[in-house]
């Protein structure tokens, strides 16, 4: 294992990033949806309810929580249904679906690039059909307003321990709200050597993670340096990062690295991990194919510090990451620097500059856990921009 810290060229004032929101900042209104029966499951209710207090003392954020209908037993197309009349009445910015929630399948023409379909509960005024009836949509018509008005997090736990990885989660972002969850304002890159060239070449994930983080973000698996998955467990455990970066092959029950596997069980070990990991890996998102044992669930519903993490559920990683970390370091929360992402991708647009049918492609990026976090505050960068160094 070789570590590099990026010192970044780029200066970002992040000064009071974690701040409150200005006094008469407008709320944005999020519905929270849970089954009428896992709400009322031992503990639940109490902790959700909890959960709403801690957010809507730190966010601008009215949540609403829905909790009278046996919501696990709606089709994709009720949950739908009802996130459109939330729309329509509150005019909800965001959906928080806890428990085990049907997700809507979603196939691209001519790939074998098919899987869970988020943006089918944030495109609430377009229309997706399964043209060939064989379960996944694989149509999508623009509504007259293109791209998605909502964004969507699921806060799934694992199907086979559902209420209680869903009480120890949400005592952990307790933990995470009152400050008692301890981490480092600190960024771990992870490349294996196939995607080596996004660390400073295409995707520039060290600069724009470096713009934020400064000397404070590790690189590994750089060059000729291999990614093994117990070094990662190693550096995860003993710095308790804010963001985890990876790219690298992937299933839905593993990451690929160079030469080793990082499996379900090990991240479930974790006894540090970061706050919000966000994996490009192919299925690494893919719950419907692994209810109970998928690698993304378990960064967030182990036993480490994770609250938030993200991925696909099809056959490559999640593209243009960097929109998430550009609105974070806006001072924006997780939520709506996700919604910024899918808003930027999702576009006719940007689907003609990638070579993408704009009616029969989609992106398939999926948000697991809470997406109510916002980055520590950080000290204005030094004027020193010096190259990396490697230790």
């Amino acid at each position: 294992m070789r570590i590099s810290r990026y010192c970044a060229v780029a200066a970002l004032s992040l000064l009071g990033l974690a701040a409150a929101s200005a006094p008469g900042a407008a709320e944005d209104q999020v519905a929270l949806i849970v089954d009428k029966a896992l709400y009322k499951s031992q503990g639940v209710a109490g902790r959700i309810e909890r959960y709403k207090a801690d957010v809507q003392a730190r966010f601008p954020v009215r949540l609403r929580i829905s909790n009278k209908d046996s919501f696990e037993a709606y089709t994709p197309k009720q949950i739908r249904n009802y996130i459109q009349s939330q729309y329509s009445r509150y005019h909800i910015k965001g959906v928080i679906l806890v428990g085990q929630i049907k997700p809507p399948l979603w196939k691209n023409h001519g790939q074998d690039n098919k899987g869970i379909n988020s943006f089918y509960y944030e495109d609430l005024d377009g229309t997706f059909t399964d043209t060939d009836g064989d379960g996944y949509d694989d149509q999508h018509e623009w509504g007259r307003h293109v791209g998605p008005e909502v964004w969507c997090c699921w806060m799934r736990p694992p199907a086979n321990t559902q209420v209680a990885s869903l009480n120890a989660f949400l005592d952990k972002t307790h933990l995470f709200y009152t400050g008692d969850l301890s981490y480092n304002s600190r960024a771990l890159i992870a490349e294996s050597a196939d995607y080596d060239g996004n660390i400073r070449g295409a995707f520039k994930m060290a600069e724009r993670l470096g713009a934020i983080y400064g000397s404070d973000i590790d690189i590994d698996g750089e060059g000729s340096d291999p990614v093994v998955a117990s070094e990662q467990i190693e550096l995860l455990n003993k710095n308790r990062y804010e963001i985890y970066e990876t790219m690298s092959h992937a299933s839905a029950e593993s990451q690929l690295w160079d030469n080793s596997k990082l499996r379900t069980a090990d991240i479930r070990a974790l006894t540090g991990g970061a706050i919000m990991a966000l994996i490009y890996g192919c299925h690494c998102a893919a719950f419907n194919e692994s209810p109970s044992n998928n690698i993304v669930q378990a960064y967030v519903f182990g036993k480490g510090i994770g609250q938030a993490a993200s991925g696909t559920s099809w056959s490559y990683g999640t593209e243009a990451k960097w929109y998430i970390y550009e609105e974070l370091a806006r001072g924006n929360y997780l939520g709506n620097a996700w919604l910024s992402m899918e808003v930027a991708k999702n576009t006719l647009q940007y689907m003609k500059d990638h070579d993408c049918d704009p009616n029969r492609h989609l992106w398939g990026d999926t948000l697991i856990g809470s997406p109510f976090i916002r980055l520590k505050p950080r000290p204005a960068p030094a004027a020193d921009s010096s190259s990396p160094s490697h230790n």
